[in-house]
């Protein structure tokens, strides 16, 4: 099977943000991380060994905010307010 190596997929789950370091080639490989840095150094070190050290794809719903530090206990998209409902994190 031909594959583009492993990637990290954003989990979002009742205890926060998660992240899939998986490979649809090698479906055996994937683990789940807390740390997304982690995540993305394990997909390295398993495209390093199967895939001729390609860099491995991030799948996020918001992909400009994917590796900033300050993101990892926001939830994409909105920040709750019971005051005012919904506001867009970049306002």
């Amino acid at each position: 099977m031909k594959s583009s190596g492993a990637m990290v997929t954003q989990l979002f789950g009742d205890d926060g943000v998660s992240y899939l370091s998986s490979c649809e080639a090698h479906r055996d490989s994937g683990r789940v991380f807390t740390d997304k840095l982690r995540a993305r150094e394990y997909a390295q070190e398993h495209n390093d060994a199967q895939h001729h050290g390609q860099a491995p794809r991030f799948h996020t719903f918001d992909a400009e905010r994917a590796f900033r530090p300050s993101d990892d206990a926001v939830v994409h998209g909105t920040a709750q307010s019971s005051d005012t409902g919904s506001t867009p994190l970049n306002e």
